[in-house]
Protein backbone atom coordinates (compact mmCIF):
# COMPACT_ATOMS: atom_id res chain seq x y z
CA UNK A 1 0.00 0.00 0.00
CA UNK A 2 1.73 3.05 -1.11
CA UNK A 3 1.93 6.14 1.45
CA UNK A 4 -0.36 8.53 0.66
CA UNK A 5 1.43 12.92 1.34
CA UNK A 6 -0.91 13.80 3.87
CA UNK A 7 -1.33 17.97 5.04
CA UNK A 8 -1.59 19.57 8.44
CA UNK A 9 -3.04 22.70 9.27
CA UNK A 10 -3.07 24.29 13.08
CA UNK A 11 -6.32 26.88 12.81
CA UNK A 12 -5.94 28.07 16.03
CA UNK A 13 -6.86 27.08 19.52
CA UNK A 14 -10.48 27.03 20.44
CA UNK A 15 -12.68 26.84 24.23
CA UNK A 16 -14.74 24.17 24.50
CA UNK A 17 -16.09 22.53 28.51
CA UNK A 18 -13.84 25.17 30.18
CA UNK A 19 -10.31 23.92 28.32
CA UNK A 20 -8.53 25.43 26.13
CA UNK A 21 -7.46 22.81 23.10
CA UNK A 22 -5.17 23.29 20.28
CA UNK A 23 -6.75 22.44 16.84
CA UNK A 24 -4.87 20.06 14.03
CA UNK A 25 -6.54 19.13 10.52
CA UNK A 26 -5.31 16.64 8.77
CA UNK A 27 -6.51 16.08 4.94
CA UNK A 28 -5.40 13.70 2.00
CA UNK A 29 -5.75 17.08 -0.22
CA UNK A 30 -4.65 20.34 0.17
CA UNK A 31 -7.46 21.67 1.07
CA UNK A 32 -9.67 22.80 4.53
CA UNK A 33 -11.45 20.58 5.88
CA UNK A 34 -15.16 21.26 4.63
CA UNK A 35 -17.32 23.63 7.20
CA UNK A 36 -20.00 21.26 7.76
CA UNK A 37 -17.77 18.84 9.19
CA UNK A 38 -15.81 21.44 11.10
CA UNK A 39 -19.34 22.62 12.41
CA UNK A 40 -20.71 18.55 13.32
CA UNK A 41 -17.20 18.38 14.89
CA UNK A 42 -17.64 21.15 17.23
CA UNK A 43 -21.38 20.25 18.32
CA UNK A 44 -19.66 16.55 19.81
CA UNK A 45 -16.55 18.06 21.75
CA UNK A 46 -18.19 18.73 24.73
CA UNK A 47 -19.32 14.90 24.61
CA UNK A 48 -15.10 14.17 24.33
CA UNK A 49 -13.97 16.53 26.65
CA UNK A 50 -13.64 16.39 30.50
CA UNK A 51 -14.82 18.78 32.60
CA UNK A 52 -11.71 20.77 34.09
CA UNK A 53 -10.50 19.41 38.01
CA UNK A 54 -8.37 20.90 40.20
CA UNK A 55 -5.10 19.60 39.71
CA UNK A 56 -4.16 19.65 35.60
CA UNK A 57 -4.36 22.75 33.70
CA UNK A 58 -7.35 23.00 31.55
CA UNK A 59 -5.76 22.12 28.11
CA UNK A 60 -5.54 20.06 25.40
CA UNK A 61 -5.22 19.60 21.79
CA UNK A 62 -7.86 17.60 19.10
CA UNK A 63 -7.33 16.35 15.80
CA UNK A 64 -10.08 15.99 12.94
CA UNK A 65 -8.73 14.13 10.25
CA UNK A 66 -10.56 13.50 7.00
CA UNK A 67 -9.58 10.35 4.81
CA UNK A 68 -11.28 8.42 1.93
CA UNK A 69 -14.32 7.06 4.31
CA UNK A 70 -14.92 9.50 6.51
CA UNK A 71 -13.90 11.57 9.49
CA UNK A 72 -12.52 11.12 12.64
CA UNK A 73 -11.97 13.34 15.62
CA UNK A 74 -10.04 13.26 18.75
CA UNK A 75 -9.88 14.57 21.75
CA UNK A 76 -6.60 15.06 24.23
CA UNK A 77 -6.74 16.12 27.58
CA UNK A 78 -4.86 16.45 30.49
CA UNK A 79 -6.41 15.11 33.74
CA UNK A 80 -5.09 13.41 37.46
CA UNK A 81 -1.61 15.95 36.83
CA UNK A 82 -0.02 13.35 34.57
CA UNK A 83 -2.45 11.42 32.15
CA UNK A 84 -3.68 12.50 28.24
CA UNK A 85 -6.93 10.90 28.28
CA UNK A 86 -8.39 10.73 24.62
CA UNK A 87 -11.84 10.20 23.97
CA UNK A 88 -12.77 10.15 20.00
CA UNK A 89 -15.47 10.41 17.51
CA UNK A 90 -16.27 9.17 13.79
CA UNK A 91 -18.24 10.04 11.13
CA UNK A 92 -17.63 6.06 9.35
CA UNK A 93 -19.66 3.65 8.87
CA UNK A 94 -16.96 1.23 9.98
CA UNK A 95 -16.63 3.05 13.57
CA UNK A 96 -20.07 2.53 14.23
CA UNK A 97 -21.64 5.48 12.11
CA UNK A 98 -25.09 4.34 11.02
CA UNK A 99 -25.04 5.98 7.80
CA UNK A 100 -22.04 7.15 5.21
CA UNK A 101 -22.34 11.14 6.14
CA UNK A 102 -19.15 12.49 7.52
CA UNK A 103 -21.12 15.44 8.71
CA UNK A 104 -22.62 12.52 11.35
CA UNK A 105 -20.13 12.02 14.28
CA UNK A 106 -20.51 8.88 16.57
CA UNK A 107 -18.52 8.91 19.94
CA UNK A 108 -16.57 5.42 20.21
CA UNK A 109 -17.24 3.00 23.18
CA UNK A 110 -14.47 0.63 22.04
CA UNK A 111 -13.56 -0.41 25.39
CA UNK A 112 -9.81 -1.06 25.79
CA UNK A 113 -8.74 0.36 22.45
CA UNK A 114 -6.57 3.35 22.23
CA UNK A 115 -9.73 5.10 21.20
CA UNK A 116 -10.97 4.78 24.39
CA UNK A 117 -7.94 4.60 26.72
CA UNK A 118 -5.12 7.16 28.30
CA UNK A 119 -1.47 7.17 28.07
CA UNK A 120 0.26 7.91 31.84
CA UNK A 121 3.92 8.79 31.81
CA UNK A 122 4.77 7.35 34.85
CA UNK A 123 6.91 9.64 37.01
CA UNK A 124 8.55 7.03 39.05
CA UNK A 125 9.89 5.34 35.20
CA UNK A 126 13.59 4.89 34.93
CA UNK A 127 13.21 5.02 31.27
CA UNK A 128 12.38 8.21 29.55
CA UNK A 129 8.84 8.64 28.21
CA UNK A 130 8.13 4.93 29.72
CA UNK A 131 4.92 4.71 31.25
CA UNK A 132 1.92 2.22 31.09
CA UNK A 133 -1.64 2.23 29.27
CA UNK A 134 -4.89 2.31 31.10
CA UNK A 135 -7.89 0.86 29.03
CA UNK A 136 -10.16 2.13 32.36
CA UNK A 137 -9.11 5.56 32.53
CA UNK A 138 -11.48 7.00 30.20
CA UNK A 139 -14.44 4.73 30.84
CA UNK A 140 -17.49 6.49 31.71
Amino acid sequence: MPITEKFLRAPGPIEISGRMLKRYHITTFEAEIEPGIQKAACEILPELVPQPDDETPPAGWLVLHTGANGAYLCAYSGVWGNVVEMRSAAGERYLGCPDTDPEHFVRSTAGGSAASGSWRRSATSDRPGCGTFSSQACLT
